[in-house]
């Protein structure tokens, strides 16, 4: 306090400011819109006991909506699988007696960026049919056919020996993205269609 003649005193005050500072976090985001991937396995292709193939990496970004990192800039962004442990698959291996639970190959998670299908989901005793994995830093998925399957289309031309089979609802893959900023916080969001 100054008086009219220049005379000061002075005095803090008891308690502090409370200055914040609010962070602020990225956002990840399916696209709604966005086609539906897949990818087909060909027996016809097996070579040292399997074959594969692999749904790109741009096909798999392309699920989302571009990565938004918020005011703290870019981090990263990571993938991951989303599908149900033990799943039924309605798979089964070839020669199998489909009338047999037992015998129907389920999914078994090894990892949140893998999975296998195991005959009755006994990666002990069964019998592996196929790995489906994703890179969890590019977002490529390869799936890996280790077995042959029982197709249900049987006769002697060539296009019943190349009938398709696919996965169950109830074990259906689809894709999580995480997006991290740069001090670390995270968003995700799951891929609106299934691969």
């Amino acid at each position: 306090v100054t008086d009219k003649d220049g005379d000061t005193d002075s005095a803090t005050s008891t308690n502090a400011l409370n200055i914040s500072f609010l962070d602020d976090g990225p956002d990840a985001a399916a696209d709604s819109s966005a086609a539906a991937v897949s990818v087909s396995v060909d027996e016809s292709n097996f070579t040292s006991g399997s074959a594969n193939a692999t749904i790109s990496a741009a096909d798999i970004a392309a699920l989302f909506a571009s990565a938004d990192y918020g005011s703290d800039g870019a981090g990263s962004v990571s993938y991951a699988l989303s599908a149900t442990d033990g799943a039924a698959t309605g798979l089964f291996l070839a020669g199998a007696d489909t009338s047999v639970a037992a015998n129907e190959i389920d999914l078994v998670k090894v990892s949140n960026t893998q999975y296998e299908g195991w005959t009755n989901g006994d990666n002990v005793n069964g019998t592996k049919a196929f790995t489906v994995e994703i890179n969890g830093t590019t977002g490529a998925v390869t799936v890996t056919l280790s077995a042959a399957l029982e197709h249900s289309t049987d006769g002697s031309s060539s296009s019943d020996w190349n009938d398709s089979l696919s996965l169950s609802s109830a074990a259906a893959f689809k894709v999580t993205q995480t997006v991290t900023d740069k001090d670390g916080d995270t968003d995700s969001a799951t891929s609106t269609n299934a691969l």
